[in-house]
């Protein structure tokens, strides 16, 4: 297989990010899923949408075929202790807490109302943008970041702050 040997830590979620993934596992790579202590949001999403009751969301089973799936919570003493035992081995384990993203899924699911109240709470005052969220998870995964480990980093526009 093209991938083969090649390890992939998935922590996207609605549609692109576990879609492209899921693509990575159909090559031969081994996806990793890590996801949020109440899992990926889309596992559920299907059924409000659609408005049916069903085992299981076809969209996120597609989207997540072939991949292995783990939750860690780096908020919990659990998920810190991973970091703690996987540091020795050069594995850094950190997170990203992004506030709502300006995508079509978002303007789509959201009402507006809900979207201003969130602005109003933010300093920045505008949605973020995947290319933000992309950008904090480069920064992590670069040796710039070669000394960061247990952390979330806030991508939230100034939403959470910590005085």
């Amino acid at each position: 297989m093209l991938l083969q040997g090649v390890r992939v830590v998935d922590m996207g979620f609605w549609v692109a990010g576990p879609a492209a993934a899921g693509q990575l596992s159909d090559w031969g790579a081994d996806v990793v899923k890590i996801e949020p202590p109440r899992g990926d949001p889309m596992r559920h999403i299907f059924r409000a949408l659609a408005g049916i009751e069903l085992p299981s969301c076809p969209p996120f089973d597609l989207d997540n075929r072939g991949k292995r799936s783990v939750v860690l919570d780096l908020a919990k003493v659990e998920g810190r202790e991973l970091a703690l035992e996987l540091g020795p081995r050069g594995i850094r384990v950190n997170a990203i807490a992004p506030a709502p993203v300006d995508t079509e899924a978002t303007r789509g699911i959201v009402p507006e109302v809900i979207l201003k109240g969130i602005l109003a709470t933010m300093p920045l005052a505008r949605l973020g943008t995947t290319s933000d969220v992309v950008g904090a998870c480069l920064f992590l995964l670069s040796d710039e970041a070669s000394w960061i480990t247990a952390q979330i980093l806030a991508v939230d526009g100034g939403q959470i702050m910590r005085v």
